[in-house]
């Protein structure tokens, strides 16, 4: 036996070696010299003198039965600290002694004597653990929740390098600049803002990650019998298409007890086909983006009988945000309902239909552009764009022709005239943005690849507007006694608008696609602008005969 006075001449690893043989007097001798740090460690979690004390004696009887385990005696206090803090996160997390009613000491400010930084473990307990008052004990799956919201905290942390835990803790907890976190550390302002990046993106994965695996177990746990569904595609259109959404809408439809329109007449009836908008600084590819899609698009879709709903309007969304999981239980409803699902940005930025999901491979069955695929969940989030926006046609409901013309006549002359409701400011929309066109060009304030993008989505545009308005001048005739003038009307509109397409043809010629042609000749710039001049007049006389269609109709 070794006596008392040789074990306190000791290292620890030799005592931790004597005590996993069976001596007391060793593990009493490393319990005694350890025993203001291990409190330390307690009181950082527990920030209250009676409960650490309670949480250390724990903690020591714990170690007692498990010293035998620990395989690496040099490891010593690295493995006591973890029993510390694990023991005592467990009797906060369960309240303590005090339950929820926790003394105000309790929160008190951080120990001055104490050697050891707080750490973000503790930020994370105080502010669970003030909220936790809130929380009824009468509804068990509100404290299921806390307490899952807890582990997934544990585990952000974990994912975290002890640089990266570090330069968070200096950023967030003591409000430091990335100059004076990158002083502490010695290294450059640039290295501090890449770390910190690379943390808040893990941060933010795992985070996304938890929230989808708790909402498959809420979902798998409340009921829902259904994990999966697949809608089977009947045809794709393979003609030449620019706008997609008006593309997934004509791929939608066939899931519908519904009329089959053509692709020309959901363009035209939407009014997706007379559609232009410029940004103002320079010319944009996906001038889509200037849209707000929510309005435009579900009040488009209600001329076509569809009461549509959606989520998000495009823009950012972060991926530790609730609005995500909202989006995945609307598709997977959507879907149950026998409805396809038009989402933005998976994987390209275009629109694709989302027809099925699995949630046992947590992947949606998807077709974007001309092609089917496969998906994994996660590419709704934040491997995907982030950028969210999900529409569901929803129910159809017949619509009177008159009053859909009258409709979509009074939208596509309010968007001429630059008139529509939730513009963004940034655009130019209209005939007005033909003008912003012609002034970017001769400037020479394009990108070839962005102007040619322009100049071909837009004829594409142009060419189904033709299309429609001939398919009108046709059924107009069945418009009562005032249908043999629309009919003339829809015919006059109908060659403007082929005037305007012949124009983008020239155009197309001149600025092919995707390289965008010789940009930097003003010869060719200026010939375009001729161009662009001669296509808005064509549109302005097209809208004329519209507006007169639209006064005969009321």
């Amino acid at each position: 036996m070794h006596s008392i006075e040789r074990c306190h001449e000791m290292m620890d690893t030799e005592l931790v070696r004597l005590a996993q043989s069976g001596s007391d007097t060793a593990y009493n001798v490393l319990m005694q010299r350890h025993r203001g740090r291990m409190l330390r460690w307690s009181l950082e979690v527990t920030r209250e003198r009676h409960m650490a004390e309670d949480v250390l004696q724990d903690s020591m009887m714990r170690a007692y039965m498990l010293l035998g385990a620990l395989r690496e005696p040099e490891k010593f206090l690295g493995w006591m600290k973890r029993i510390v803090r694990n023991r005592a996160y467990r009797i906060v997390r369960r309240g303590g002694p005090y339950a929820k009613e926790l003394p105000f000491a309790a929160y008190g400010s951080r120990d001055a004597s104490s050697n050891e930084e707080e750490t973000v473990e503790w930020r994370i307990h105080t502010l669970l653990s003030a909220s936790r008052a809130q929380c009824r004990d009468d509804n068990p799956l509100e404290l299921l929740l806390r307490y899952e919201n807890e582990q997934a905290l544990y585990r952000l942390l974990r994912l975290l390098n002890r640089k990266e835990r570090g330069m968070l803790e200096e950023l967030v907890f003591y409000q430091r600049t990335p100059q004076e976190i990158a002083s502490l550390y010695d290294t450059s302002s640039a290295n501090v803002y890449t770390t910190l990046s690379r943390s808040r993106r893990k941060l933010q994965l795992l985070t996304y990650q938890s929230k989808l695996t708790q909402y498959l177990k809420e979902r798998s746990s409340g009921g829902e019998k259904r994990r999966s569904k697949q809608l089977g595609i009947d045809s794709l259109y393979f003609g030449e298409i620019w706008d997609s959404f008006a593309l997934c809408v004509l791929h939608a439809i066939q899931y519908k007890d519904s009329v089959r329109y053509t692709l020309p007449e959901i363009m035209g009836r939407t009014g997706l086909a007379f559609r232009l908008q410029v940004k103002r600084t320079s010319v944009d590819a996906k001038a889509v983006r200037g849209i707000h899609w929510p309005a435009v698009y579900r009040k488009a879709l209600r001329r076509l009988g569809y009461q549509s709903a959606s989520i998000g309007d495009g823009g950012k969304v972060s991926s530790v945000s609730d609005k995500l999981m909202e989006a995945y239980a609307f598709v997977q409803q959507s879907l149950d309902a026998g409805h396809p699902v038009i989402v933005w940005g998976i994987r390209v930025e275009y629109f694709a239909l989302i027809h099925g999901y699995d949630d046992q491979r947590r992947r949606f069955h998807m077709t974007g552009l001309f092609e089917g695929t496969d998906i994994p969940y996660e590419e709704l989030g934040p491997a995907g764009s982030s950028e969210l926006f999900v529409l569901s046609l929803g129910r159809f409901a017949e619509v009177e022709p008159i009053e859909a013309l009258k409709a979509a006549l009074t939208d596509v002359i309010e968007h001429a005239e630059g008139d529509e409701s939730s513009p963004n400011t940034e655009y130019a929309y209209g005939l007005a943005a033909y003008d912003v066109w012609m002034g970017l060009l001769d400037l020479g304030k394009a990108d070839p690849h962005e102007h040619a993008h322009l100049v071909w989505s837009t004829a594409s545009s142009r060419y189904f507007a033709y299309q429609y308005l001939l398919e009108l001048k046709k059924e107009c005739a069945a418009f009562g006694m005032c249908g043999r003038a629309l009919a003339e009307l829809a015919g006059e509109a109908a060659a403007s608008y082929l005037e305007a397409l012949a124009g983008f043809q020239r155009l197309k010629t001149l600025f092919p696609f995707p390289h965008g042609g010789r940009m930097d000749r003003s010869e060719i710039r200026k010939e375009g602008v001729l161009l662009l001049r001669g296509i808005r007049d064509a549109e302005r006389s097209g809208v004329s005969r519209l507006k007169t269609m639209l006064q005969l109709l009321t």
